[in-house]
This record gives C-alpha cells, sequence and structure tokens, in this order.
C-alpha cells in the first residue's frame, strides 16, 4: 500500500478496492522474472508484468494495458533497487525490444534464467522437484554474435538501419549494438552510410542481414525486400560493393503483400 510519506504526488494512491485501470500507478514488489524478462508483481492477487524489473525490488509501476487477464505496466521508479541493478552499457536499453536483461548483473542474469527455466518446466511442463543445474556463463557476454539482422526505413535523410521498439512494428534507428564484435558494429555503421546515398524512389527495402563467417573472415549482407526491378537491385549492391570485408550482397524478394 502506498503511504503519503513516499511524497509521490501527483500520482494518487489507489484504495484496495480499485481496479487496475490504464493510467493508474501502483507501487509493486517484484517477485519473479518470467519468460521474456518480464518481472512478475501482484496487486490485490491480480497479475501485473512490466519491464526493467529485478525480483525483490519495490517500484512504482503505471499500468498501460491488459490482455488475456493479465495486466501490463511500465516501471516509472524503482524505489528500492536491488543489488545486483546496473548501468546498462547500450544506449538503446529501455526502447529497444531486443535485449530484455542488461540491467541485470551478468551473474544474476544467468541465476534468474536457470529459475525462469525452472518455473516454466514445473507450471506449465508439470515436473515439480525437477533439478536445473547453473547456466555456464560465457567468456564473452558480449559482442559473441556473428548474424543479426536489421530493420531498414526511411526519413528525410534516407534510409536507416533500425531495430523494433519493444512492444511495437515501430522502427528507430541505431548506431551500433554490443553483441557483436568491435569490426561489426563497424560494418553497421558503413552500411548506414552507403543505405543513405541511395535514393528513396522505389522504398522497397524491408531489412538486411548481415552474417560473419569465421572462417572466410568476411561478411554477407542479405536483403529483403518487395521490388523485382533489377535495376533498384543494383543500385543497393553498388552502393554496397567496396565496403571493407563484405565478401558478397545477397537480395531476396518476398511477397509484396507482406508487411513488415
Amino acid at each position: 500500500m502506498l503511504s503519503s510519506a513516499l511524497n509521490i504526488n501527483p500520482i494518487t494512491a489507489p484504495s484496495t478496492s480499485d481496479s487496475l485501470q490504464p493510467g493508474s500507478s501502483f507501487l509493486l514488489r517484484i517477485e519473479k522474472l518470467v519468460a521474456g524478462g518480464l518481472g512478475l508483481a501482484r496487486w490485490n492477487g491480480q497479475v501485473v508484468l512490466c519491464r526493467d524489473a529485478i525480483p525483490g525490488e519495490t517500484a512504482l509501476v503505471t499500468i498501460e494495458a491488459r490482455r488475456r487477464g493479465v495486466h501490463y505496466g511500465k516501471i516509472l521508479e524503482v524505489q528500492y533497487p536491488a543489488p545486483t541493478r546496473i548501468v546498462p552499457v547500450c544506449p538503446y536499453v529501455g526502447s529497444c525490444g531486443g535485449c530484455q536483461l542488461q540491467h541485470v548483473g551478468y551473474e544474476e542474469q544467468l541465476r534468474q534464467k536457470q529459475l525462469i527455466l525452472q518455473d516454466a518446466l514445473s507450471r506449465i511442463g508439470k515436473l515439480p522437484g525437477l533439478s536445473i543445474p547453473p547456466v555456464i556463463s560465457s567468456p564473452q557476454p558480449y559482442g559473441y554474435r556473428q548474424v543479426l539482422r536489421m530493420g531498414i526505413g526511411e526519413r528525410s535523410e534516407g534510409w536507416f538501419l533500425g531495430f523494433f521498439e519493444s512492444g511495437s512494428q515501430r522502427l528507430f534507428p541505431v548506431e551500433t549494438c554490443f553483441l557483436v564484435s568491435e569490426s561489426f558494429r563497424n560494418t553497421i555503421d558503413q552500411l548506414g552510410k552507403r543505405l543513405q546515398i541511395i535514393p528513396l524512389q522505389s522504398q522497397f527495402l524491408a531489412n538486411v542481414e548481415i552474417r560473419w563467417s569465421a572462417l572466410e573472415q568476411k561478411y554477407v549482407l542479405i536483403f529483403q525486400g518487395k521490388s523485382t526491378d533489377e535495376r533498384e537491385v543494383s543500385r543497393v549492391f553498388d552502393a554496397c560493393a567496396d565496403l571493407p570485408d563484405v565478401q558478397g550482397c545477397v537480395y531476396e524478394p518476398v511477397d509484396p503483400s507482406d508487411s513488415f
């Protein structure tokens, strides 16, 4: 229950009889993490899920939506942060939908993943008492990915590379990703600059998959789009022809009726 001593005006403390309506705010204690890295809390027996939480924390949460009997909220303020909470290295945490646990120290991430799996097997799989061994840590928690798919969007300056915002189909521009190596990030940066010079005449590009081959020590770019015009595709390939360490480009046409 909210206390006036917390001094969190202008948010009004609801009574226990209030329902979890969108826009209402509650001080909740995070019980655990569930699949997708969402924190689970309860208000009068009703489940509330929110991103960027850690078990044991007390946070002020505003309700945003209700789906299938579950309420989804957004943390406005962590009143009592967990000792394992850290400042993420990535500047896009909170907007990008790609990572869920960068606000959690690495060792605690591993422990929480073990608990999430154990909870799922017990609750959903009906396998109570099953012992799950500890998750094996990686010697390289960042910079390990060798494949990355990025959306291609349009703005006044030209094409841009980006990721989808968490919980939406809105693409926002990014300049880096810490899940790939420094060399990979440089390729993303150079590719983004090349795409900007391509005329936005047909507006057909949808996404690009960047693949690194450890054997060849080269990248391959796999574009997807809605055009079947070879001249349009050639403009993309020509713009990327002299990218460092890029061995080749591939274009895959998709159904024009498909949405991205």
